[in-house]
């Protein structure tokens, strides 16, 4: 299966009792088969993201589109913008760190 996501939560199965999953990221329900297709989280970058160093505002989401494609989304909570890549985070004056490490 894919990486592990925080995001990725147990769904209701479907009508024909397959397995289903939540993407609260994206706000859409995949198949076990789907977990590991590219547009899905075969390929999603949060996961990745939200293990490194990142900021306390970070806002990762993801979109879902019709023809089987799909975007990572960063938006920073904070000043309420979307930012082209994390590392606009680590040079802003209001970068909070994460701390990964517990005690």
């Amino acid at each position: 299966m894919a990486n592990a996501c925080i995001f990725r939560i147990p769904a209701q199965p479907d009508e024909g009792g397959e397995v289903r999953y939540r993407c609260l990221a994206g706000e859409v329900d995949l198949s076990l088969g789907e977990l590991e297709e590219e547009r899905a989280c075969g390929g999603c970058a949060i996961p990745a993201i939200l293990a490194g160093d990142h900021c306390l505002y970070l806002e990762p989401s993801k979109r879902f589109f019709n023809g089987g494609e799909s975007v990572v989304i960063l938006r920073c909570g904070h000043y309420d913008i979307i930012l082209p890549d994390i590392t606009y985070c680590r040079r802003c004056v209001s970068y909070t760190r994460v701390n990964l490490t517990s005690g």
